[in-house]
């Protein structure tokens, strides 16, 4: 066995997908189908493509979407109320000055809005016999806060484990799931970056996602100074916290991602423990550079 790399951009950042096989060539095809899945969710949901799914809707408050759509729709309604509105889709990061591809972001100064806006999902319907999805007037959709951590566990169950293929890692933007074992049949190994101390933690996974977001990336200049794209659940501030990064493991992947913005969005004095997922694991780093974690 071989473990064989395959990466692309798509979605505004590195997407990668890791195979454990003893067959170049059907890691070649597996990779092949996984870019072109990726791809075609991109078309979907991204908010820079004026024809996707996302954008035609957010234009028109009004529009029929494709079942995958209506899926990571309410599975995003179901994890706001899991999450105590901490994720919340009708949050407009766009608002805050991120209205393009990252990538453009870096250079120019942004303009925000402190306006107040619709962020309540209970007015959001939901037609399933014919797939129409009606917004109000100032609503907005965004799947971004748990987007790559549902597509990466997604399609990593579609891929049939067996005695050519037996593990892999999908990896979309840092966000990741993983399937079997590495090449010596262990379970896979990752680094966890202390952005502080410039140290790494060492942890194993299998079967699971590991997703990281912090304050301290996706930074950009706006008129009223620095912003980030974790924003409060009142749908406008970033939320000052000591904690800058949260990396968190769960079986789900897209649960992973809401709960990494719960965590952002408390002081871990405030962390209702009560609320978190059964299995679910984290590391918090802190502005001192130490770590609070669970147990793993």
């Amino acid at each position: 066995m071989e473990e064989i790399a395959f990466s692309e951009k798509h979605m505004g950042t590195d997407v990668s997908i890791l195979i454990t096989t003893n067959s170049t060539k059907a890691a070649a095809l597996t990779a092949q189908d996984f870019f072109t899945e990726i791809k075609a969710a991109e078309e979907y949901f991204s908010r820079f493509l004026p024809d996707s799914e996302l954008s035609i809707l957010n234009l028109n408050k009004k529009h029929i979407v494709s079942d995958l759509f209506i899926s990571v729709l309410k599975k995003s309604i179901s994890l706001s109320k899991m999450t105590a509105g901490a994720f919340n889709p009708l949050i407009q990061v766009s608002r805050a000055g991120y209205n393009k591809d990252y990538l453009l972001l870096k250079d120019s100064t942004r303009e925000i809005s402190s306006e107040p806006y619709d962020i309540d999902l209970s007015k959001i319907h939901i037609d399933e016999s014919t797939r129409e999805v009606t917004l109000q007037p100032d609503q907005n959709l965004d799947f971004g806060g748990i987007l790559k951590g549902y597509l990466a566990e997604k399609i990593a169950k579609q891929i049939i484990l067996d005695s050519e293929t037996c593990g892999l890692i999908i990896n979309i933007g840092g966000d990741l799931y993983t399937r079997g074992h590495d090449a010596n049949g262990d379970d896979f190994c990752f680094l966890l970056y202390n952005p502080v101390i410039q140290d790494e933690i060492s942890i194993s996974l299998k079967d699971k996602s590991l997703v990281t977001s912090g304050s301290y990336k996706r930074q950009w200049f706006t008129e009223d100074g620095m912003r980030h794209h974790i924003i409060s659940p009142n749908g406008i501030d970033n939320f000052e916290n000591s904690t800058i990064a949260a990396s968190v493991s769960h079986k789900d992947g897209s649960v992973a991602e809401a709960f990494a913005k719960y965590l952002l969005n408390k002081r871990p004095a405030e962390i209702d423990k009560n609320i978190l997922p059964k299995d679910l694991h984290y590391f918090l780093f802190q502005t001192d550079g130490s770590v609070i974690t669970s147990t793993i």
